[in-house]
């Protein structure tokens, strides 16, 4: 619903666009003020990634729009299972945070130049406080080949987490 009523970020676009291309191998951090734009940026540059790389697989989530997407284990439980279907991995996924973290890696190794992957995280810092995986030790500072990673946060701890883990970063300013 966000990207179909989303207009203008054409150099946001332009520029999320261009690292999906041929970006470094390094997760891209889009930030911003609370409500600037960034989860229908997100949205819409989901929706053209999908279109544009449409062999390849696409993952996209919006912490705290449902309750799988609302706690870390959860959210990377479900990623790493959703790219293991893709990918034709079906050993089963656990349920540790630590685990999960380095299984995450693993399966976002899976991709390949036929069939990439992308994945979309909106709003990271919307993990509850208390939940280790807002310090984002689980999101690799170094990404697989053929696999690109956008999350998006609000200034804070978060975006200090984030910015630690990769220095590929895309500032949001209200219009």
């Amino acid at each position: 619903n966000l990207a179909k009523v989303f207009v203008g970020r054409d150099a946001e676009l332009a520029a999320i666009a261009a690292y999906l291309s041929d970006g470094p191998a390094r997760p891209l951090v889009v930030s911003g003020a609370s409500g600037s734009g960034k989860s229908a940026l997100m949205a819409s540059a989901a929706t053209r990634a999908g279109e544009a790389h449409g062999r390849g697989a696409l993952a996209v989530r919006f912490v705290g729009a449902t309750a799988a997407a609302s706690a870390g284990r959860r959210l990377l439980g479900d990623l790493c299972r959703q790219i293991g279907e893709r990918y034709g991995a079906d050993d089963p996924v656990p349920d540790d945070l630590q685990e999960l973290t380095e299984l995450l890696p693993q399966r976002m190794a899976l991709a390949t130049a036929e069939h990439p992957l992308l994945v979309f995280i909106d709003a990271v810092n919307q993990l509850p406080s208390g939940d280790p995986a807002r310090r984002l030790a689980w999101l690799p500072a170094e990404l697989p080949d053929h696999c690109k990673v956008v999350v998006s946060t609000i200034p804070g701890d978060t975006l200090d987490a984030a910015a630690s883990r990769s220095p590929e970063m895309l500032e949001v300013v209200p219009f």
